[in-house]
């Protein structure tokens, strides 16, 4: 940190070889000073290797989706680095360029400020930021500039806007309802938080209509805890509420829930 001249708190964390996951969680979730914690999480894309199933367990390759489970849980911002060693160091300043933030529909404009918090480093600040957008047709396209110009307005963000139209209506339409179905997978994703080890556990859950309302107040906080995300096998379990009858509903999306849970966590990101 001292020779790339950067600000902050290191922390180093002792542990063996089959600690790896809980130290990983362990960090990522004491990083800071008191209520001074960061919101903002940054990993460095894995490199494929053919020998990928020999390397060591703490390898980037090997922890890199666990990072993202602790990240997911902590309700941090997740920002993944690819060919991070190929950026400028220090003490090479990028004289020209762009700086490219790609639009993306209910991101909270996060992409933007971070492109605009990078230029304001003495290595990117001769590079200007370059806000690129979709559309599906020039009356979209018109919308959409207008839209984005005055977000950056608000936030003082000095940008260039590029929106540009797919010739393709069919890739156009596909691109454009994926992205909006971001926000329905969210909140299915936001439904689906109570991760559990296995269906040996929704067996206590099933008792909760035989509890007084004292003891189910006891319980729901456990429930709640957000810390209970368990891997096994390269799967994630659900843990899916009883109805009133003490019964799992018949809905097939319910009943869905648990083969499709680590596909709706990969694409809430």
């Amino acid at each position: 940190m001292k020779e790339a001249k950067l600000r902050g708190f290191a922390k180093t964390l002792v542990y063996g070889e089959s600690q790896i996951c809980g130290s990983i969680s362990t960090v990522i979730q004491s990083t800071g000073v008191g209520a001074l914690c960061p919101n903002t999480l940054l990993l460095k894309w894995p490199k494929y290797s053919l020998d990928w199933p020999s390397e060591p367990s703490d390898s980037e390759y090997s922890t890199f989706v666990d990072k993202l489970h602790a990240g997911y849980v902590m309700k941090m911002c997740l920002l993944v680095a690819k060919d991070i060693s190929h950026f400028p160091y220090i003490t090479e300043p990028v004289k020209e360029g762009y700086v490219d933030a790609y639009w993306i529909i209910r991101d909270r404009g996060f992409l933007g400020l971070i492109a605009h918090l990078l230029l304001n480093h003495k290595v990117w600040r001769g590079c200007q930021l370059r806000v690129i957008g979709i559309a599906r047709d020039s009356e979209e396209k018109e919308e959409m500039t207008g839209r984005i110009n005055f977000y950056l307005k608000a936030m003082r963000i000095d940008a260039t806007v590029q929106v540009g139209i797919l010739s393709d209506p069919n890739i156009s339409r596909s691109d454009f309802e994926r992205t909006l179905m971001m926000e329905e997978r969210s909140q299915m994703a936001r439904e689906a938080r109570r991760f559990t080890m296995m269906k040996k556990n929704i067996e206590p859950l099933k008792e909760l209509n035989n509890k007084t309302p004292n003891d189910i107040d006891n319980i729901e906080p456990m429930k709640k805890n957000r810390f209970c995300i368990e891997k096994h096998a390269g799967d994630i379990a659900v843990d899916v509420e009883g109805n009133a009858d003490g019964k799992i509903d018949d809905d097939p999306i319910v009943q869905d829930i648990n083969l499709h849970c680590d596909l709706l966590f990969f694409e809430n990101f």
